[in-house]
């Protein structure tokens, strides 16, 4: 396995708790903790939806890459909660590859959906069925996530605190 870096980033599916666990990872490491949505969001004054809403996805997707570069080169140590899709672009999973210790949150489509009961806020999940919609997203991007992911861990049951100690521990081996 890669050695672990002192930037940890966690990706996976929408629902999968990337932010929360992203948080209470950087609590447990006293680190700084980053959500790239929310950096989209300040960078823009605009949210997530009135961003694809207004600007379209592949606006959004570059600004999300914009905010991974600048997390690729900030000054470690961090820990950062990405976007589900950050894994579509391939530079995407370059950069990710190569500065960050990458912690796949694996759900299910099942789990996720019933996390974000109609996905309010979540405009992929926009006037479509959120279950069927998670279900294409999955298979679309599993392949991307097992390509850039150095820890896989089943986030489907697991409580956030155990998700959240596995990671330190994979981080911070002592």
């Amino acid at each position: 396995m890669h050695a672990p870096s002192r930037r940890v980033a966690l990706i996976g599916l929408m629902g999968a708790g990337k932010s929360r666990i992203g948080r209470q990872v950087a609590a447990l490491l006293g680190w700084p903790f980053f959500d790239a949505d929310h950096l989209v969001e300040e960078r823009t004054g605009s949210s997530i939806a009135d961003l694809f809403q207004t600007r379209g996805e592949e606006a959004f997707r570059d600004l999300e890459s914009e905010v991974l570069l600048e997390l690729s080169g900030a000054p470690p140590p961090l820990v950062a909660a990405l976007g589900g899709g950050v894994v579509e672009r391939p530079e995407n999973r370059e950069g990710l590859k190569a500065s960050f210790f990458v912690v796949w949150l694996q759900v299910d489509p099942e789990r996720a959906a019933e996390r974000l009961g109609r996905g309010v806020g979540r405009p992929l999940l926009a006037g479509r069925a959120p279950l069927e919609t998670l279900r294409e997203l999955e298979v679309r991007r599993t392949p991307w996530y097992q390509e850039v992911a150095h820890l896989t861990l089943d986030a489907n049951a697991s409580e956030a605190g155990d998700l959240g100690r596995a990671i330190v521990q994979a981080v911070r081996p002592d």
